[in-house]
């Protein structure tokens, strides 16, 4: 490591002569420090090299390979803000004819990106679409790829695009055999999840799954109060706002809060009599 930075810092000073030897020597020593585990000074090292150089010739396929090693390293160290950016760089040099081991490690982390901005959703299909990858990608790593497709579907906003997913997942035999399949096929049943469930499913998840909301929830928590109020419009036509506080573990305030937005926003048909204090679920707006 000493010998290859003693080398780099001494032709830096030249590079507009000896650009081709700084940028292996770059990549040579990203290599070091990924195998030291120092994934954030192997992106900075990566980050360094020029890839808009009028000095020499670089494909787009090589442009892609940096910028994939930037984003995986940048991962290692949960900087997914600053990973983001290279994300976009990135996609626009994939294309159909893009190598499919590129486009594997592609993919992987577009779903992490996606995963921890908690676009749940867009995250799950990407893991979805890796677990189906069977040519490209080891059958442990598709497996744990539809396990997390499965976390990311439940976390994931209710309404249609979701309840479609779950359909996808719960048709697929392989997620039968996942740990968390019961929840799965509750959501997808449309069945009411309960509190020990619930704290089961959460003592499994990675910190950024667990964060706070601005309204003190979780994300999760979010989510399996908006399937239940989904799972209860499936059982009654309507029901008292405070029956459903109860059903969801809530005040009633917060039940009305809950169903107020999912109706404004689409996911749920159904319309609010605050007067009395019920939600019909079978009217129609």
């Amino acid at each position: 490591e000493d010998h290859l930075r003693f080398m780099l810092d001494r032709i830096t000073v030249r590079s507009a002569v000896f650009e081709e030897q700084i940028s292996l020597l770059r990549e040579t020593l990203a290599t070091v420090f990924e195998g030291q585990h120092d994934f954030m000074e192997a992106a900075r090292m990566l980050q360094a090299i020029s890839l808009e150089s009028g000095q020499r010739s670089i494909s787009d396929n090589q442009k892609l390979n940096i910028y994939i090693r930037i984003l995986r390293c940048l991962l290692e160290e949960d900087e997914a803000i600053e990973a983001d950016a290279y994300l976009n760089r990135a996609s626009h040099l994939v294309t159909p004819t893009t190598d499919p081991a590129i486009l594997v490690h592609f993919k992987l982390c577009q779903a992490r990106i996606f995963d921890a901005k908690r676009r749940f959703l867009d995250a799950g299909i990407r893991y979805y679409e890796l677990s189906l990858m069977s040519d490209h990608v080891a059958a442990e790593e598709r497996q744990f790829c539809l396990a997390a497709a499965l976390v990311c579907a439940v976390l994931a906003p209710a309404g249609p695009p979701r309840s479609n997913f779950l359909n996808t997942l719960y048709k697929n035999e392989a997620t039968h055999s996942l740990e968390h399949f019961t929840i799965l096929e509750k959501m997808f049943l449309d069945r009411l999840i309960t509190p020990v469930e619930l704290e089961q499913f959460a003592a499994t998840l990675r910190p950024h799954q667990m964060a706070l909301l601005a309204d003190g929830t979780t994300v999760l928590t979010r989510a399996v109060i908006e399937h239940n109020v989904l799972a209860a419009s499936k059982i009654f036509d309507n029901i008292a706002t405070e029956t459903l506080a109860t059903l969801l573990g809530l005040t009633p305030a917060k039940a009305e809060r809950f169903a107020r937005g999912m109706i404004e926003s689409g996911r749920l048909m159904g319309k609010i009599d605050q007067v009395s204090g019920i939600i019909d679920f079978a009217s129609q707006e």
